[in-house]
């Protein structure tokens, strides 16, 4: 049972032991997960999948990171047109 599959995801968190965590559990759903250290960067790849076709359906992001953290990526992301 893989209730995510094909469904892209961005995991944005500083945390090495946390972003793990979250890839392993999506993962096994089925999700194709792509994770980035920082708000920024999760910007950045966001924009950049957006921009080669293949878009994320879904982004995890953590509420405290360095350069933007996840309130402002998320501000971000829907001023972008992210729903």
């Amino acid at each position: 049972w893989r209730p995510l599959y094909g469904l892209r995801v961005l995991i944005a968190e500083d945390a090495r032991g946390t972003r793990r965590l979250y890839e392993a559990a999506l993962d096994a759903a089925g999700a194709e997960v792509t994770t980035v250290r920082d708000g920024a960067e999760a910007v950045r790849t966001w924009e950049e999948a957006v921009a080669t076709g293949a878009p994320f359906a879904a982004a995890v992001l953590d509420f405290v990171m360095p350069e933007l953290d996840g309130i402002a990526v998320a501000a971000t992301l829907r001023s972008a047109g992210f729903r």
